[in-house]
């Protein structure tokens, strides 16, 4: 446990924000596998849209700096892939 003050709030602080992003993964986790479903059912419309709401997840959690930007390209890819 943290003495000083400033390392209680930075302990705070962590886990905050620890806890935001693993919100942030598990809503892109259940964009990939909704996208996926719809793929694998093969409903074309619904997909592409899904596809696009899972991009611009991802793209706003490698902006805020939740996930690596090399790791949303692999995703991005992946289902890129299945919908061809």
């Amino acid at each position: 446990m943290p003495n000083k003050p400033s390392a209680l709030k930075a302990l705070r602080k962590s886990k905050k924000q620890t806890q935001h992003n693993a919100l942030i993964k598990k809503h892109i986790k259940a964009l990939f596998k909704k996208s996926l479903g719809l793929v694998q059912v093969g409903n074309k419309e619904e997909s592409l849209t899904s596809y696009r709401n899972f991009q611009q997840a991802v793209d706003k959690a490698v902006k805020v700096g939740v996930i690596h930007r090399n790791a949303a390209n692999r995703k991005k890819s992946s289902l890129a892939k299945s919908l061809r």
